[in-house]
């Protein structure tokens, strides 16, 4: 401990390390499979680590196996030592269990919050010949979805409350995201997807509903759309030069809209079969 961390600027070479007074303290131990920590921790000013379990050393890191958690007064702080962008302002916590197989990182009753905003993981992250592949169960809400970063699309959506639930995984070059549940203020939405890495092929399948089309307008940034409830439902397969439509349905008041079959993306190319529908009480509401 010490009144001043600045020396480990020249050990780790983090310029951004903010002078404050250190503290570091661990119980140590060996077993079988490397050392064992008990009531460790290490605290810079009011940020904070706690860390208990065993590190193993035999085979590498396989086989750690530790309860982590982590506290402070500003997340922004952390983002500007570590060089991570766009993470949100406010005090933060994290807590989980962190260990590692042979094909990486294993997350267990892992959560996090900064400030309202929280959220939770559990599963796995490869590394090493399995880097890049992951298969998680996430979920995160909150009372802003604006205050997440500084994009365009959620300075949008600011001030709506939002919650997410999804099974997410990656393997080989496709994402899958399956049983994505989600609102955004009173828009609810369902959404399965697979996603190839170059974005080049892709089907998506969805449905959403909200007493008023407004949040939807908000969402696509598109002009007021006509008034009275929304719904939309059906699945749409990318594929390189077309779009395939399969049993879209969409209906904002009285107000409806459908489309099924192929849509060349190739200019000038007679390949399209798109059967498309509408009707509604007035055309001049559109």
């Amino acid at each position: 401990s010490g009144p001043d961390n600045s020396f480990l600027r020249a050990m780790t070479g983090l310029e951004g390390l903010p002078t404050r007074p250190y503290e570091i303290s661990a119980r140590v131990r060996p077993n079988r499979i490397g050392i064992e920590l008990a009531d460790a921790y290490l605290a810079f000013g009011e940020h904070r680590i706690d860390v208990d379990g065993a590190i193993a050393i035999k085979e590498g890191l396989v086989g750690t196996d530790l309860s982590v958690d982590l506290r402070g007064p500003e997340l922004l702080n952390v983002a500007l030592l570590t060089g991570v962008p766009y993470l949100p302002n406010g005090p933060y916590e994290a807590s989980g269990q962190v260990a590692f197989d042979r094909a990486g990182l294993v997350l267990r009753g892992a959560s996090a919050s900064v400030g309202p905003l929280t959220a939770t993981a559990n599963g796995s992250i490869g590394l090493g010949g399995n880097l890049g592949d992951f298969d998680l169960d996430v979920s995160a809400n909150g009372p802003d979805l604006g205050s997440l970063a500084n994009f365009e699309l959620l300075q949008r959506l600011s001030g709506q409350a939002f919650a997410v639930a999804a099974k997410i995984r990656h393997s080989g070059d496709t994402y899958e995201c399956e049983s994505v549940e989600a609102s955004i203020g009173q828009l609810n939405a369902f959404v399965n997807a697979t996603i190839s890495d170059d974005a080049s092929a892709a089907t998506i399948a969805f449905r959403g509903t909200a007493p008023d089309a407004q949040p939807v307008s908000t969402l696509l940034g598109i002009g007021q759309l006509p008034e009275g409830a929304f719904s939309a439902e059906g699945s749409v397969e990318m594929r390189p030069g077309e779009f395939e439509f399969r049993d879209n349905r969409m209906q904002i008041g009285g107000h409806r809209f459908g489309a099924d079959g192929v849509l060349s993306a190739t200019p000038l190319r007679n390949d399209s079969d798109l059967r498309f529908s509408a009707e509604g009480p007035d055309l001049k509401q559109l």
